[in-house]
């Protein structure tokens, strides 16, 4: 391998390690807090980070909820999100729950 193939190879993986730190140095943009249906039965909330109200529907599918109960147990279907600080669940209980929950 000659110097100028190894110089475009290294260049090339500066470039890489730049945008993963990148990556990493930039958080998502908002704070959802979503309400779903659980493995359990039980309505339960997810707080995700994500850049869109669709990234954070898709983010809090699958992930681990507390339930109303107190419990965790995986989401399996998305009632709704909200935006963290704006807005409120239509159901008042997922509204304690949220109310409560530390931050």
């Amino acid at each position: 391998m000659n110097n100028a193939s190894k110089a475009v190879r290294l260049a090339v993986a500066a470039i890489c390690l730049a945008g993963a730190v990148s990556a990493q140095a930039n958080p998502r943009k908002y704070v959802y807090a979503c309400e779903v249906q659980t493995q359990a039965g039980v309505a339960g909330l997810v707080m995700v980070q994500a850049d869109t109200l669709k990234d954070a529907h898709k983010a809090a599918l699958g992930a681990s909820a507390r339930t109303l109960d107190g419990k965790r147990s995986q989401a399996v279907s998305l009632v709704e999100c909200i935006e963290h600080g704006k807005g409120s669940f239509r159901d008042s209980a997922m509204q304690r729950l949220y109310d409560s929950t530390p931050r």
